[in-house]
């Protein structure tokens, strides 16, 4: 049997949900591994049977040339096999220098008897556990960071490398890395990935699992792809890819402009600098992978997310210093992700919420809508919690174009649809556009997005990376690259 990490027929049910299906995968010594998957395809459920954290209804789990199927988590990482987690704050009380003190004395198991037996002794052991914290803390470039105040207060991206410091400081011999670059930088996605590198050039085997296909394809040795619970590819990745992109303005009267836009939460720039028009009369959309920033973008037009710098503007009237009700009220939409409505309430009282008194007392207020979305017309009275996926989708779209905005926002609106039901909701957006409304759409999928599209921005990692006429960025190598990594001409 080799060595590293191999699984072999892991399943997992939930009631009659097969979360994961006969999956087999290996993380060789010196191997790093990409798990990639939509939305629920099952990956973190991997992860946690990988680790113990979830017991498997079948399968089994080597460490080397040992059986830990029946491990708990707590022996697994004694043993090396260590892993990271999706919250960001693992010890909200410590201090970042205790929490890295204790992820090195998992290793040790007479840590404890130490210290309780030898206090002498262990206040030497301790000095030099804190030592090795610092260093350890260095490597992830967390050097800086204040020691002195509780984890939890610290800003989510430090926390983030914070877990894998904790990790780290394990000292594993294979290391699962569950969506580390959630709410990361450039800067620190650059920093993860080189450090997955170093690890596997001292023999470590890493397994990471991350939306950001650009980190899986820059630090990954081979990808397993989950689709469903079940693997449905696996392959080694491109060596490298050649892009190139044409940037063209669209010509037009100015709706919404950005210049220099850089926006984040707590302190962390996550977008910009950015430099995006969106012509009156006229569909614009940002795609991009999930976590270039495409809602950080929208949240900061909106003013749900505070402009570091750089200007805002509709119309030429400046933004970014009134709040989001304000922003509402001078014309910005904002249809968010999720398909977003009130549940218990009927269709038509969705729409009628938090009108405006002038849109209210026209007594065709809400024809614009029905006309729109014929199929909301026959459902005025049901309850919108009963509307299909597509529906309430349809509806949350609604419920903005009834306040009759300038310019409106949409946010993802093919998430958690099925495919039908999105070629409906991007049928209505089309039939919007011709309208002649102004739209800024947000998209993961590109090609959807670019269907009703008049001019497209590309962003990765926060950056725009191309932009132009859909046909013109359909021909060019951009779109492949932010999706799925590559180098960049």
């Amino acid at each position: 049997m080799s060595a590293g990490l191999r699984a072999r027929g892991l399943a997992r049910r939930f009631g009659g949900v097969h979360a994961v299906r006969d999956v087999s995968l290996d993380v060789a010594p010196g191997e790093v591994v990409g798990l990639i998957g939509p939305n629920g395809a099952g990956k973190s459920t991997v992860v946690n049977l990988l680790h113990g954290s979830l017991r498997a209804d079948g399968g089994r789990v080597w460490l080397d040339d040992e059986d830990v199927t029946t491990l708990p988590p707590h022996e697994r990482s004694r043993r090396g096999l260590v892993r990271t987690f999706q919250s960001s704050v693992t010890f909200p009380s410590l201090t970042a220098l205790d929490a890295v003190a204790a992820g090195l004395t998992v290793s040790a198991r007479d840590s404890l008897a130490l210290w309780l037996r030898a206090p002498r002794r262990a206040a030497v052991e301790r000095a030099g556990v804190r030592t090795r914290a610092r260093s350890v803390l260095d490597d992830v470039g967390l050097g800086r960071v204040p020691l002195d105040v509780p984890v939890a207060t610290l800003p989510p991206a430090v926390n983030r490398m914070l877990g894998l410091a904790i990790a780290l400081a394990v000292r594993p011999r294979v290391l699962l890395l569950d969506e580390p670059c959630a709410g990361l930088g450039a800067a620190e996605r650059d920093l993860l990935t080189a450090t997955a590198r170093r690890l596997a050039g001292d023999g470590v085997g890493v397994l990471v699992i991350d939306h950001d296909v650009r980190v899986i394809m820059r630090a990954c040795d081979r990808v397993v792809v989950l689709n469903e619970g079940a693997v449905i590819a696996t392959g080694r990745r491109p060596t490298s890819a050649a892009t190139s992109a044409s940037a063209r303005r669209t010509s037009g009267t100015t709706m919404l402009a950005l210049d220099g836009v850089v926006a984040g939460y707590e302190g962390v720039p996550v977008v910009g600098p950015l430099d995006m028009r969106v012509p009156a009369r006229t569909t614009v959309a940002i795609v991009g992978a999930n976590g270039a920033g495409k809602t950080t973008v929208l949240h900061a037009i909106a003013g749900l997310v505070p402009v570091m710098s750089g200007t805002i503007s509709l119309e030429g009237r400046a933004l970014q210093s009134l709040r989001a009700s304000a922003r509402a009220r001078s014309g910005v939409g904002y249809a968010l992700e999720g398909h977003r409505v009130f549940p218990e309430m009927t269709v038509q009282e969705n729409l009628l919420a938090g009108l405006p008194r002038a849109v209210l007392r026209d007594p065709r207020a809400l024809d614009e809508c029905f006309e729109l979305f014929p199929a909301l017309a026959t459902r005025r009275s049901q309850l919108a919690g009963s509307l299909s996926g597509g529906e309430r989708q349809m509806l949350a779209l609604a419920r903005v174009l009834a306040r009759r905005p300038d310019i409106v926002l949409l946010d993802e609106p093919s998430l958690g649809l099925a495919p039908m039901l999105v070629a409906a909701v991007f049928d209505s957006i089309a039939a919007l556009a011709r309208s002649g409304r102004t739209i800024l759409v947000a998209e993961q999928n590109a090609e959807r997005a670019l269907s009703v599209a008049d001019h497209a921005y590309v962003l990765e990692l926060g950056r725009v990376v191309a932009e132009g006429p859909p046909d013109e960025l359909r021909a060019g190598d951009a779109l492949t690259t932010a999706y799925l990594g590559g180098e960049r001409a």
